[in-house]
């Protein structure tokens, strides 16, 4: 929501705790395509899939910046 302004998933409160818990990040065309596995793995369901740290988020958008 933070990044296109619309919230990821829509229904009534179980659709939407279901689908936070089931489906994948839904793509958005407001996101650059270089930008998504950094914001798939910042959302990740797995805790250990995410950034560890707000300093090893930062050196992935970098790199994506850098190629750009």
């Amino acid at each position: 929501e933070s990044f296109t302004g619309n919230v990821p998933f829509t229904g009534d409160y179980i659709d939407i705790r279901n689908q936070h818990v089931l489906k994948p990040l839904p793509k958005h065309p407001a996101i650059p395509k270089p930008f998504m596995p950094v914001l798939e793995k910042a959302c990740a369901k797995d805790p250990g899939k995410r950034h560890q740290s707000a300093p090893e988020l930062k050196e992935d958008v970098l790199q994506v910046m850098r190629r750009l």
